[in-house]
Protein backbone atom coordinates (compact mmCIF):
# COMPACT_ATOMS: atom_id res chain seq x y z
CA UNK A 1 0.00 0.00 0.00
CA UNK A 2 1.51 3.36 -0.80
CA UNK A 3 1.97 6.05 2.26
CA UNK A 4 1.72 9.43 2.29
CA UNK A 5 4.38 11.47 4.52
CA UNK A 6 3.13 12.43 7.65
CA UNK A 7 4.26 15.90 6.24
CA UNK A 8 2.38 16.01 2.86
CA UNK A 9 -0.60 15.24 4.72
CA UNK A 10 -0.13 17.94 7.63
CA UNK A 11 0.67 20.91 5.71
CA UNK A 12 -2.33 22.97 4.65
CA UNK A 13 -2.05 25.66 1.62
CA UNK A 14 -4.29 27.92 -0.48
CA UNK A 15 -4.31 26.92 -3.83
CA UNK A 16 -6.28 27.35 -7.28
CA UNK A 17 -6.75 24.81 -9.49
CA UNK A 18 -6.70 26.26 -13.17
CA UNK A 19 -9.63 24.29 -14.80
CA UNK A 20 -11.86 26.46 -17.31
CA UNK A 21 -10.51 23.70 -20.11
CA UNK A 22 -9.98 21.05 -17.69
CA UNK A 23 -11.53 17.36 -18.65
CA UNK A 24 -13.59 15.49 -16.61
CA UNK A 25 -13.44 11.98 -16.94
CA UNK A 26 -16.01 11.20 -14.32
CA UNK A 27 -17.98 13.29 -11.36
CA UNK A 28 -20.68 13.35 -8.34
CA UNK A 29 -22.03 16.48 -6.92
CA UNK A 30 -25.02 14.65 -5.80
CA UNK A 31 -26.70 17.48 -6.35
CA UNK A 32 -28.92 15.50 -9.26
CA UNK A 33 -30.03 13.09 -6.88
CA UNK A 34 -33.10 12.66 -4.06
CA UNK A 35 -31.39 14.23 -0.50
CA UNK A 36 -35.06 12.92 1.52
CA UNK A 37 -33.65 9.14 2.18
CA UNK A 38 -30.38 9.34 4.07
CA UNK A 39 -31.93 8.40 7.22
CA UNK A 40 -30.80 4.37 7.90
CA UNK A 41 -31.61 1.47 10.30
CA UNK A 42 -29.55 -0.76 8.75
CA UNK A 43 -28.28 -3.16 11.49
CA UNK A 44 -26.01 -5.44 8.91
CA UNK A 45 -23.00 -8.23 8.68
CA UNK A 46 -19.67 -6.92 7.98
CA UNK A 47 -19.15 -6.19 4.86
CA UNK A 48 -22.78 -5.58 3.21
CA UNK A 49 -24.21 -2.94 1.43
CA UNK A 50 -26.56 -0.36 3.07
CA UNK A 51 -30.38 -0.46 2.01
CA UNK A 52 -31.55 3.36 2.29
CA UNK A 53 -31.80 4.70 -1.13
CA UNK A 54 -29.89 7.80 -0.29
CA UNK A 55 -26.67 5.30 0.65
CA UNK A 56 -26.21 4.08 -3.51
CA UNK A 57 -27.31 5.77 -6.86
CA UNK A 58 -27.58 3.12 -9.52
CA UNK A 59 -28.07 4.63 -13.34
CA UNK A 60 -28.93 8.26 -11.60
CA UNK A 61 -26.91 10.97 -12.56
CA UNK A 62 -23.21 11.02 -12.12
CA UNK A 63 -21.24 8.36 -10.93
CA UNK A 64 -22.78 5.38 -9.68
CA UNK A 65 -21.88 4.73 -6.15
CA UNK A 66 -22.98 2.08 -3.31
CA UNK A 67 -21.79 2.08 0.72
CA UNK A 68 -21.32 -1.15 2.50
CA UNK A 69 -20.12 -1.57 6.40
CA UNK A 70 -17.09 -3.00 8.29
CA UNK A 71 -17.15 -3.79 11.68
CA UNK A 72 -14.26 -2.22 12.89
CA UNK A 73 -15.22 -1.91 16.61
CA UNK A 74 -15.41 -4.81 19.47
CA UNK A 75 -18.70 -2.87 20.71
CA UNK A 76 -20.84 -3.61 17.27
CA UNK A 77 -20.95 -6.89 15.03
CA UNK A 78 -23.69 -5.17 12.85
CA UNK A 79 -24.02 -1.57 11.95
CA UNK A 80 -24.20 1.24 10.98
CA UNK A 81 -27.17 1.15 13.69
CA UNK A 82 -26.53 -0.88 16.89
CA UNK A 83 -28.42 -2.28 19.82
CA UNK A 84 -30.36 1.07 21.46
CA UNK A 85 -30.54 3.38 18.29
CA UNK A 86 -33.16 4.02 16.64
CA UNK A 87 -30.68 5.40 13.56
CA UNK A 88 -28.50 7.01 11.49
CA UNK A 89 -27.85 9.47 8.36
CA UNK A 90 -25.76 8.16 5.64
CA UNK A 91 -26.31 9.34 2.51
CA UNK A 92 -26.98 11.99 0.08
CA UNK A 93 -28.16 14.72 2.02
CA UNK A 94 -29.63 18.48 2.35
CA UNK A 95 -29.83 18.74 6.63
CA UNK A 96 -28.88 22.31 7.92
CA UNK A 97 -28.35 22.92 11.35
CA UNK A 98 -25.92 21.47 14.28
CA UNK A 99 -23.43 19.28 13.29
CA UNK A 100 -24.20 20.19 9.01
CA UNK A 101 -23.04 23.00 6.51
CA UNK A 102 -25.22 25.19 5.78
CA UNK A 103 -23.42 26.11 2.16
CA UNK A 104 -21.76 23.97 -0.17
CA UNK A 105 -18.10 24.36 -1.05
CA UNK A 106 -19.51 26.89 -3.42
CA UNK A 107 -20.66 29.38 -0.73
CA UNK A 108 -24.52 28.34 -1.99
CA UNK A 109 -26.81 27.21 0.69
CA UNK A 110 -27.62 24.06 0.96
CA UNK A 111 -31.13 22.64 0.18
CA UNK A 112 -33.28 19.95 -1.34
CA UNK A 113 -33.77 21.19 -4.90
CA UNK A 114 -29.84 22.23 -5.89
CA UNK A 115 -27.18 22.04 -3.31
CA UNK A 116 -26.44 18.48 -1.35
CA UNK A 117 -23.61 16.28 0.04
CA UNK A 118 -23.14 12.93 1.11
CA UNK A 119 -23.52 12.35 4.94
CA UNK A 120 -21.52 9.98 6.99
CA UNK A 121 -22.82 9.70 10.63
CA UNK A 122 -22.20 8.16 13.62
CA UNK A 123 -21.10 4.72 11.66
CA UNK A 124 -20.25 2.61 14.62
CA UNK A 125 -17.64 0.81 12.30
CA UNK A 126 -16.18 1.73 9.52
CA UNK A 127 -18.74 3.36 6.69
CA UNK A 128 -17.16 2.96 3.24
CA UNK A 129 -18.78 4.69 -0.09
CA UNK A 130 -17.19 3.18 -3.09
CA UNK A 131 -17.72 4.57 -6.52
CA UNK A 132 -18.19 2.86 -10.17
CA UNK A 133 -14.32 2.45 -12.29
CA UNK A 134 -12.96 5.51 -13.81
CA UNK A 135 -11.16 5.10 -17.12
CA UNK A 136 -8.18 7.56 -16.54
CA UNK A 137 -5.88 5.86 -19.18
CA UNK A 138 -5.84 8.47 -21.68
CA UNK A 139 -5.07 11.43 -19.12
CA UNK A 140 -1.52 13.15 -18.61
CA UNK A 141 -1.78 14.58 -15.22
CA UNK A 142 -4.68 12.88 -13.43
CA UNK A 143 -6.17 14.39 -10.31
CA UNK A 144 -8.88 13.52 -7.82
CA UNK A 145 -10.67 16.53 -6.53
CA UNK A 146 -13.00 16.59 -3.41
CA UNK A 147 -14.34 18.63 -0.72
CA UNK A 148 -14.59 17.76 2.92
CA UNK A 149 -16.28 18.98 6.06
CA UNK A 150 -15.73 17.49 9.61
CA UNK A 151 -18.18 18.59 12.72
CA UNK A 152 -16.71 20.76 15.43
CA UNK A 153 -16.11 18.24 18.14
CA UNK A 154 -13.99 16.05 19.55
CA UNK A 155 -12.92 13.01 18.01
CA UNK A 156 -11.28 9.66 19.35
CA UNK A 157 -7.85 8.00 18.31
CA UNK A 158 -9.76 5.27 16.37
CA UNK A 159 -12.02 7.71 14.32
CA UNK A 160 -10.74 7.47 10.79
CA UNK A 161 -11.62 9.62 7.33
CA UNK A 162 -9.92 8.35 4.53
CA UNK A 163 -9.72 8.84 0.59
CA UNK A 164 -8.36 5.84 -1.36
CA UNK A 165 -8.05 4.90 -5.15
CA UNK A 166 -8.01 1.24 -6.00
CA UNK A 167 -7.16 -0.41 -9.64
CA UNK A 168 -6.45 -3.78 -9.94
CA UNK A 169 -4.62 -5.19 -7.12
CA UNK A 170 -3.05 -1.74 -6.45
CA UNK A 171 -4.12 0.95 -4.00
CA UNK A 172 -3.02 4.36 -2.86
CA UNK A 173 -4.08 6.29 -0.08
CA UNK A 174 -4.79 9.80 -1.06
CA UNK A 175 -5.42 10.92 2.29
CA UNK A 176 -5.63 9.44 5.70
CA UNK A 177 -6.96 11.05 9.14
CA UNK A 178 -7.07 10.25 12.43
CA UNK A 179 -8.42 12.25 16.30
CA UNK A 180 -5.78 15.21 15.39
CA UNK A 181 -6.71 15.69 11.59
CA UNK A 182 -10.10 15.78 11.96
CA UNK A 183 -10.04 18.09 14.95
CA UNK A 184 -8.01 20.45 12.69
CA UNK A 185 -10.26 20.10 9.85
CA UNK A 186 -12.88 22.39 11.10
CA UNK A 187 -12.48 24.52 14.13
CA UNK A 188 -14.71 27.77 13.63
CA UNK A 189 -17.53 25.58 14.37
CA UNK A 190 -21.10 25.64 12.55
CA UNK A 191 -20.85 28.65 10.89
CA UNK A 192 -22.37 29.05 7.48
CA UNK A 193 -19.41 29.87 6.58
CA UNK A 194 -17.34 28.80 3.10
CA UNK A 195 -14.19 28.49 5.69
CA UNK A 196 -15.38 25.56 7.01
CA UNK A 197 -15.03 23.48 3.97
CA UNK A 198 -11.77 21.90 2.84
CA UNK A 199 -10.86 20.72 -0.42
CA UNK A 200 -8.03 17.31 -1.84
CA UNK A 201 -6.74 18.02 -4.52
CA UNK A 202 -4.80 14.29 -5.36
CA UNK A 203 -1.97 14.49 -7.52
CA UNK A 204 -2.51 10.54 -8.87
CA UNK A 205 0.58 10.30 -10.65
CA UNK A 206 2.72 11.91 -8.16
CA UNK A 207 1.29 10.45 -5.48
CA UNK A 208 0.61 6.76 -6.29
CA UNK A 209 3.97 6.67 -8.87
CA UNK A 210 3.57 6.30 -12.69
CA UNK A 211 3.13 2.05 -12.75
CA UNK A 212 -0.37 2.76 -10.94
CA UNK A 213 -2.91 1.26 -13.28
CA UNK A 214 -4.93 4.02 -14.54
CA UNK A 215 -7.48 2.57 -16.79
CA UNK A 216 -10.03 1.67 -13.72
CA UNK A 217 -9.86 3.66 -11.38
CA UNK A 218 -12.11 3.11 -8.17
CA UNK A 219 -12.90 5.73 -5.28
CA UNK A 220 -13.50 4.88 -1.56
CA UNK A 221 -13.99 7.00 0.82
CA UNK A 222 -14.65 5.75 4.34
CA UNK A 223 -15.11 7.29 7.66
CA UNK A 224 -15.04 5.39 11.11
CA UNK A 225 -16.36 7.13 13.99
CA UNK A 226 -19.10 6.29 16.84
CA UNK A 227 -20.28 9.52 17.84
CA UNK A 228 -23.71 10.85 16.54
CA UNK A 229 -22.02 14.47 16.99
CA UNK A 230 -18.58 13.08 14.60
CA UNK A 231 -20.04 14.30 11.31
CA UNK A 232 -18.23 13.77 8.37
CA UNK A 233 -19.30 15.18 4.89
CA UNK A 234 -18.07 15.06 1.18
CA UNK A 235 -19.26 17.04 -2.06
CA UNK A 236 -18.24 18.12 -5.58
CA UNK A 237 -15.99 14.82 -6.06
CA UNK A 238 -14.31 14.69 -10.01
CA UNK A 239 -11.53 13.30 -11.63
CA UNK A 240 -9.82 15.49 -13.99
CA UNK A 241 -7.04 16.63 -15.76
CA UNK A 242 -5.16 17.94 -13.43
CA UNK A 243 -3.35 20.66 -16.32
CA UNK A 244 -1.65 23.39 -14.08
CA UNK A 245 -1.95 23.37 -9.98
CA UNK A 246 -0.12 26.54 -9.11
CA UNK A 247 0.50 28.07 -5.63
CA UNK A 248 -1.87 31.20 -6.85
CA UNK A 249 -4.22 32.17 -3.56
CA UNK A 250 -8.14 31.83 -4.51
CA UNK A 251 -10.03 35.28 -2.82
CA UNK A 252 -12.11 33.00 -0.02
CA UNK A 253 -10.98 29.90 -0.47
CA UNK A 254 -11.63 26.73 1.58
CA UNK A 255 -8.87 25.38 2.76
CA UNK A 256 -6.97 23.07 0.19
CA UNK A 257 -4.80 20.01 1.01
CA UNK A 258 -2.62 18.97 -2.08
CA UNK A 259 -1.50 15.66 -2.05
CA UNK A 260 1.66 14.72 -4.47
CA UNK A 261 4.29 12.84 -1.95
CA UNK A 262 4.70 9.71 -0.86
CA UNK A 263 7.22 6.90 0.55
CA UNK A 264 7.58 3.35 0.24
CA UNK A 265 4.79 1.00 -0.48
Amino acid sequence: MFKLTHFALMVFALLKLHQSHAQIYGSQDFNSLNSSNAATSDGVTSGSNLTNAGAFNIGGAGLDFFTKWEATRSTATTGPVTSGESGDFIGVNSFTGSNAPNVGPNGTSVNSDSEKNFQFNDCDGKCVLQFEAVDLGSATAPVLKLSYWAADTGYESDDLFSVTILSGAADCVLLSFSEIELEAANTIGDTGSVEEWNTLIGDIKGTCGNSFPLDSVVLQIAVDTNSGAENVFVDDISFMEGGDITDAPTSSPPAVLTISTIQGR
